[in-house]
């Protein structure tokens, strides 16, 4: 059924007859042929040889994917992905991206490494990204190849940026130790002074007592010379009035 099917599909070694072809390869998707169903969801999409129907589209990709075909896990992992015709579901996608790369599809390879390497639906995990990218590059995968080069790039540019940043945090601990170190000798040198003005402090006290001390000596001395002159010009009156 299949291969009348694609015969007539094409037009080899019979004539081309699209409504032919779509029956028998129908025929063969109902029996289980994984790439029938895979063909058969490819005309329900653009209407050949069939009224064009999305939901019949879907629904023979998904067996075909179920089914292990690496063209339909390819495109129903990639319908998954960006949430074309069904809603987004980033594990379904990986599930099916996976099946295809595991099969050689280098289109499913680059995808599926992409998806390691931001953690989309699977852990995150560069490593096997970047293996499963470059598996991709070998087998011809343009996308695959610009995407290692930018993954190098980008990683080149965060260890130029985390060494910078390493050269700055050690600058900073620097600046911080001679500003520590300037700090400790500015706290000497005030503490030095307060312990001058304290001494200069209990001088000035001392002098002050000393000066208290002499001026109340000369006080003292002052009323006994008073006293004195006073008994004298006493003593002197009393002599004249003899």
């Amino acid at each position: 059924c299949l291969h009348f099917g694609n015969a007539c599909l094409k037009g080899e070694g019979v004539p081309q007859d699209e409504k032919n072809a779509a029956y028998w390869i129908h025929q063969a998707a109902q029996k289980g042929k994984v790439q029938a169903q895979t063909t058969l969801s490819y005309l329900y999409e653009f209407g050949v040889g069939v009224e064009k129907n999305l939901e019949q589209s879907l629904y023979w990709l998904q067996k075909g994917a179920e089914g292990g075909d690496e063209d339909a896990c390819y495109f129903y992992a990639y319908r998954n992905f960006h949430g074309d015709g069904v809603p987004q579901n980033y594990e379904l996608a990986a599930k099916y991206f996976l099946r295809a790369a595991k099969r050689g599809l280098p289109e499913a390879q680059c995808m599926i490494g992409y998806m390691f390497y931001e953690g989309l639906g699977v852990p995150k995990n560069k490593p096997l990204a970047k293996r499963l990218l470059q598996q991709a590059k070998e087998n011809g995968d343009a996308d695959a190849s610009n995407m290692l080069q930018q993954i190098a790039q980008a990683e080149a540019k965060a260890a130029a940026d985390a060494r910078r940043k390493q050269q700055e945090d050690a600058e900073l601990a620097r600046m911080l130790e001679r500003l520590r170190k300037s700090e400790h000798r500015v706290f000497e040198a005030l503490r030095k002074r307060k312990r001058e003005l304290e001494r200069r402090n209990r001088a000035i006290e001392a002098y002050n007592d000393c000066v208290n001390s002499y001026n109340q000596a000369i006080s003292i001395v002052n009323d006994s010379a008073d006293r004195m002159n006073a008994y004298r010009s006493r003593e002197k009156d009393y002599w004249h009035g003899w």
